[in-house]
């Protein structure tokens, strides 16, 4: 068998017939991120069903050599496979977009991992426009001061990178605006001093990405754009500008 190294494996066990594979799952259930599905309607070239057998789609923290999870899991290279990408692997558990084969509930699949392909099938329906309002409308209707790494990792878990990838500049500008409305309202109720959300976090929007550092005098915040603004611990604010460096 080949060896790879991937951080997405694709499983295919029969643990009603070899208890070497029910022990490899119950360990899977413990210790990985996964989604199972029993496949029990699968028909062969001849119009027969194929006997049951269990389809895994796991992923582990990091990358992995497939020898190293298949000596960890007590089972033979050939029971683990490289997958397609994770949302190939997952689709494939219920046979979805393919009418050739046997359509399975998604309800049931078990593991960490339905969620995911859950949100795939519902966003499978939404068109762009669709995505973009949904993010946007999360953005406006989200209490609170907003991270733009929060809401990236939003995005990704709902399975709409590939959106926010395409708009990221409109997105954080939103996301600006959003928490300059909620630093005034809070500001003008006296409910939260300015300078504390200054010193958490500052957005500006300069042709690049934010890179902050922290001293233990001083918060830096540095921008491609040339600007460098550094908030002083004793809430003294000054921003120095530094364009001919860059």
């Amino acid at each position: 068998m080949e060896k790879f190294r991937s951080k997405t494996f694709c499983l295919l066990l029969y643990p009603l017939e070899d208890e070497t594979h029910k022990k490899a799952i119950e360990y899977i259930e413990n210790n990985y991120d996964y989604a199972l599905i029993v496949h029990d309607k699968d028909i062969d070239e001849e119009g027969k069903i194929k006997k049951a057998h269990t389809h895994i789609v796991l992923k582990p923290l990091n990358a992995k050599w497939n020898t190293a999870l298949a000596d960890e899991l007590e089972l033979s290279l050939n029971y683990i496979q490289k997958c397609r990408g994770l949302e190939n692997a997952l689709d494939y558990l219920i046979h979805f977009n393919d009418d050739t084969k046997h359509q399975y509930d998604i309800e049931t699949v078990k593991g960490t991992l339905k969620q995911k392909l859950k949100q795939r099938i519902l966003n499978d329906k939404k068109d762009e426009n669709d995505k973009c309002h949904e993010l946007i409308e999360y953005i406006e209707s989200y209490e609170g001061y907003l991270r733009f790494i929060n809401f990236a990792k939003h995005c990704s878990k709902i399975g709409m990178w590939d959106v926010f990838r395409r708009a990221s500049v409109i997105y954080l500008e939103i996301i600006r605006e959003h928490n300059q409305m909620y630093v005034d309202t809070q500001t003008k109720n006296k409910e939260l001093p300015i300078i504390n959300i200054m010193i958490t976090e500052v957005f500006l929007i300069l042709y690049g990405l934010l890179i902050v550092s922290i001293t233990s005098n001083f918060n830096i915040l540095h921008y491609k754009g040339g600007i460098l603004l550094c908030l002083e611990i004793d809430v003294d604010v000054k921003a120095d500008l530094d364009l001919e460096s860059y």
